[in-house]
């Protein structure tokens, strides 16, 4: 591989699901709405934002969510070339709520857990300027 990133993001990818009003617990919200989410990926995002090549190694789930993070990413122009997908788990997400102290949140891990170091991604590895991991 000949390309280089200014950033290289690995680990957690996964859709945040936060309440549409404020509210103090999960529980107590009458809906949600889908965002990416994820540090690594949030910080990838905001790097190409600022007009940088970055590229995202994460790992989703083969379902709707996962094509839901990859659609998104390559929207906001984060490179998915290292983003692997695994039929073992679902698509990881969080729930939080909308608050205006301490968000409750759920965490249900997933996919994220299954990201693996392949050939590829430690040959891309020297060739960025910052690599960030989470």
């Amino acid at each position: 591989m000949d390309h280089s990133f200014d950033l290289l993001a690995i680990g957690e990818s996964l859709v945040d699901f936060i309440s549409e009003e404020i509210t103090d617990h999960v529980g107590n919200a009458d809906g949600f709405q889908a965002f990416l989410g994820g540090q690594v990926t949030n910080l990838a995002t905001n790097v190409a934002r600022l007009g940088k090549q970055v590229s995202l190694a994460t790992c989703v789930g083969r379902d709707g969510l996962g094509k839901f993070i990859l659609k998104d990413l390559r929207q906001k122009r984060v490179d998915t070339t290292f983003v692997q997908n695994t039929p073992d788990a679902p698509t990881t997400i969080s729930i939080a709520s909308r608050s205006l102290t301490t968000p409750d949140f759920v965490i249900y891990r997933g996919a994220d857990a299954h990201l693996s170091i392949s050939q590829a991604l430690m040959e891309i590895i020297p060739q960025c300027s910052i690599v960030h991991t989470s």
